[in-house]
């Protein structure tokens, strides 16, 4: 979500969408080999208030079959629209989170991460929107941020983690499956019977 002018949190908007900021980002090196295999952007949940415009948030709806609703403003100032940027830093490497109020092709998004339907940080398949957001990433050491094609970050509320000790939407950057015990501890090979939770979902391994 990205638009020029203030949002008013009323309780009907809240109803209907969650909306979030992203408040960091999360780099775990989880096999001690010195390299970064495992990262997540934490969000904040908005519940009051309202929100800025020219300012990139995260929304979801909270029913699936009527997501599109009409929001009918008054008074409302339509600030001039310009790219905001959002930036947050690992040790090794600096996220860059820019709204865009145009359109933006496969091209103009190499190397660059847009919002899947599933809530993570994908490469884009079919370009991007108006009023949407991107996601670029910068070694801190000047080399080059290699994207590929299956290169995934996921999300979560802070918070949210607190259920099982563990954040649910724990994720990684290279197609391997997170496995964890209900305790939060990494697990490498699962025994049949154990309840573990993969990849954010808990799961009785056959």
């Amino acid at each position: 979500l990205y638009v020029p002018f203030e949002i008013p949190l009323t309780e009907e908007f809240l109803n209907k969408y969650s909306v979030a900021y992203i408040n960091d980002v999360h780099s775990f090196d989880n096999d001690y080999d010195g390299e970064i295999d495992d990262t997540k952007v934490e969000l904040i949940y908005i519940k009051s208030g309202k929100l800025k415009a020219n300012y990139p948030y995260l929304i979801r709806t909270n029913d699936v079959a009527n997501r599109e609703w009409t929001l009918e403003l008054q008074n409302t100032t339509l600030y001039p629209a310009e790219e905001n940027q959002i930036k947050c830093s690992s040790v090794f490497t600096e996220y860059k989170v820019t709204g865009t109020y145009r359109p933006m092709t496969i091209a103009e998004l190499d190397g660059a991460l847009t919002v899947s339907t599933k809530g993570a940080w994908q490469p884009s398949s079919s370009g991007l929107k108006a009023f949407r957001l991107y996601l670029t990433m910068e070694n801190l050491d000047g080399s080059y941020v290699v994207v590929e094609p299956n290169m995934t970050i996921r999300m979560y509320v802070r918070g949210e983690e607190e259920t099982t000790g563990i954040v649910g939407t724990e994720f990684n950057t290279n197609g391997e499956e997170l496995i964890f015990d209900l305790q939060g501890r990494r697990v490498l090979e699962p025994k049949k019977g154990g309840l573990y939770i993969i990849n954010g979902k808990k799961v009785l391994v056959k």
